[in-house]
């Protein structure tokens, strides 16, 4: 009873993980399993039935996944957890793509992932994390990274904290937007 007026409004109620789910993200495109950010998330049905009570963000911790849509559930952003840090989730294990090429070793330090996308807009630094955000003509990239440089997630979104005037304040940012690299 308790979970029908929980999960009411839930979009992924019906549906069903496919046995042979493989997971792909493309930061390039960027897509999520082939699903580009705008598209409608029941697109990602195969993902199943995520594990969230909330709305707006689709939760599936045991595949180390988090999905933002918006009111009309078109997808506007993915977060891939790479590490136990963000508890309840697990790491995400499928494959993550840039420029179709996957991602591991070396690619998911700062020094790797920065000769891939490029100069980050910003570094946000504190004494747990780094924040690197890397901007693109429609979406930014969010990498966060751990005390010794790996990668523990990565947030991908068509709507980027960076342009909003008062999250730059609040990180400090002392360079204009729109970023002069991104056209």
């Amino acid at each position: 009873m308790f979970d029908f007026l929980l999960r009411r409004g839930n979009p992924t109620n019906h549906w069903t993980r496919a046995a042979n789910l493989k997971l792909a993200a493309e930061l390039d495109v960027p897509s999520l399993n082939g699903v580009t950010l705008g598209s409608q998330i029941d697109l990602l049905s195969s993902l199943g039935r995520d594990d969230s009570r909330q709305l707006g963000t689709l939760c599936y911790a045991d595949l180390g996944v988090g999905i933002d849509y918006d009111d009309v559930k078109n997808l506007v952003g993915y977060t891939l957890v790479l590490s136990h840090a963000e508890p309840p989730f697990q790491p995400y294990s499928g494959e993550i793509v840039w420029n179709g090429q996957p991602l591991q070793g070396s690619h998911l330090t700062h020094d790797g992932i920065s000769n891939l996308l490029g100069e980050h807009y910003w570094l946000d630094s504190d004494d747990d994390e780094r924040i690197a955000f890397f901007e693109f003509p429609q979406y930014e990239i969010q990498v966060e990274f751990d005390t010794n440089d790996q990668i523990n997630g990565i947030v991908v979104t068509s709507t980027p904290l960076m342009a909003n005037p008062e999250q730059r304040e609040a990180y400090g940012v002392d360079k204009p937007w729109p970023p002069t690299n991104v056209s």
